[in-house]
């Protein structure tokens, strides 16, 4: 039994060793945690490939004013059946059409338009009933043509305020999403943190844990001695050697409480399985950090639902404006030219004496269904939603930073009078420990202080990760605990 003993006693203090050890042990902050998290999180990973899939809604609202190319090139061959009397049924023709469009829509609500059109042609025409006819047609020729085309809405998107609107929209839902963004990455920070301190939490109480056994097995050895001596009151030795395995199955599922708590943090900053941790707190300060709340407009969470807000505003007035009828004024120019050769065609046409020019308006509208009634309705509920979320977000955010400000107040008192309670603890063991030891006090009131005084050690430890906990989710609060 005694070797048994001897054995599982080197074992825990190996286990301690590998969990304490700064020369075996990663040394791990609090800004440690911080910048880990941010650089290889695995959560934080997600994140952002959940994040970088909003930045399409700008691309897509702005491209409405991409350049728009078309080209358009083809062959034809033509020996169909003509009912005319100038051209006999055996004629045949050649052509080559050529189209080339350029637009760009811009944000004053103006279409501009550039296009080329160019058609040659060959043909072979048989005899028919107007030789004089016939003749005038030339075999082969060339026709171009050259226009600019402007469009200007008035009506319905006038002037472009639909497309303004949601550009407008788009951007200010992306930069609410980046902003949301960093409030999920300062969550995840948070919740590292806790681990971090709850992982500390438990090697400090697996530390703990061993150092009582250790004061629990000298009272096992003071109660044998005694025993053998004859000075023991009856029942002493048994309490003591139960004490101690009570403290030895505390030892043990402290040891498994503190690896989980370490494995789990591990895994959190994507280290390296098995990776040991060396912890480096920051000593609790002996009055709390006086800090009021920050404007409660500034915070990222407020500011990303005023842009959510003032987003749904701009894509209700989109709709009410692009679902107005439309009207529109249309002016266009060309400059055409036709000749037997390409290169005269062409001189033809740049020499602007076939201009064809048209100016007029252009109207539609839709009609028959509530569609466009219901799209400004279904814009309106999204505004008031939003507005709506916004207020209660006001006044839940300015509770949470109070309640933050007292928890803060509340824990850092809690911590120093367990410090002092530790202490009280600590000398009642000391001062009963020597009066054992002179046979003036029972066992069992002393095992019962030695009991209490690790309890308070316990109560100490957590209290303080509490405390540490309390600033760290007040900073979050505040927008402090990542930039």
């Amino acid at each position: 039994m005694k070797h048994k003993f001897l054995i599982l006693l080197n074992l825990n203090c190996f286990l301690f060793f590998c969990l304490t050890e700064p020369a075996v042990g990663m040394p791990l902050s609090q800004d440690q945690v911080i910048a880990l998290v941010l650089k290889q999180g695995l959560k934080t990973k997600e994140i952002q490939f959940q994040f970088a899939q909003n930045q399409l809604a700008e691309v897509l609202a702005l491209s409405s004013f991409d350049w728009k190319l078309n080209l358009e090139s083809g062959f034809e061959y033509d020996r169909s059946r003509a009912w005319s009397p100038f051209v006999a049924a055996n004629s045949k023709y050649e052509r080559i059409r050529t189209t080339l469009g350029l637009q760009k829509q811009l944000t004053s609500g103006t279409l501009l338009g550039f296009e080329i059109n160019r058609l040659s042609f060959k043909s072979e025409v048989g005899p028919s009933a107007s030789t004089t006819s016939t003749s005038a047609i030339p075999t082969q020729a060339s026709q171009e043509s050259y226009g600019l085309l402007l469009e200007q809405s008035l009506w319905g998107n006038a002037f472009g305020e639909s497309d303004r609107a949601i550009v407008s929209a788009a951007r200010k839902n992306t930069l609410a999403s980046d902003m949301t963004q960093i409030d999920e990455l300062e969550k995840i920070v948070l919740e590292t943190l806790r681990q971090f301190w709850e992982s500390s939490v438990a090697a400090k109480t697996y530390t703990q844990a061993v150092a009582a056994r250790g004061r629990y097995q000298r009272l096992l050895d003071s109660a044998r001695r005694k025993t053998k001596l004859g000075f023991a009151n009856p029942g002493e030795l048994s309490l003591a050697q139960a004490e101690v395995e009570l403290r030895d199955q505390a030892v043990s599922n402290a040891k498994t409480e503190a690896l989980l708590k370490q494995e789990n943090l591990v895994t959190a900053l994507n280290l390296k399985p098995g990776t040991m941790l060396e912890f480096l707190l920051p000593p609790l300060s002996s009055q709390p950090t006086q800090s009021s709340a920050p404007a409660i407009s500034q915070t990222r969470l407020l500011q990303a639902q005023k842009l959510k807000a003032e987003a749904s505003e701009d894509l209700l007035a989109a709709a009410r404006s692009r679902n107005a009828p439309s009207l529109s004024f249309v002016a266009k120019s060309y400059l055409s030219g036709a000749d037997e050769t390409d290169s005269n065609s062409f001189n033809a046409a740049m020499s602007g004496v076939n201009p064809k020019y048209y100016v007029g308006m252009k109207f539609s509208h839709s009609f028959g269904s509530d569609l466009r009634q219901e799209e400004i309705r279904n814009k309106q509920a999204m505004a008031d939603l939003e507005k709506s979320k916004l207020s209660r977000l006001t006044l839940e955010n300015a509770d949470l930073l109070n309640q933050a400000l007292r928890k803060v107040q509340s824990t850092s008192e809690i911590a120093q009078s367990a410090a002092r309670l530790n202490d009280f603890r600590k000398a009642i063991v000391q001062e009963l420990t020597v009066s054992y030891g002179q046979g003036r006090v029972d066992l069992r009131a002393l095992i019962e202080a030695m009991n209490n005084e690790l309890s308070a050690e316990v109560i100490l430890t957590r209290t303080i990760g509490d405390a540490q906990m309390a600033q760290l989710e007040l900073a979050a609060l505040k927008d402090e605990l990542i930039h």
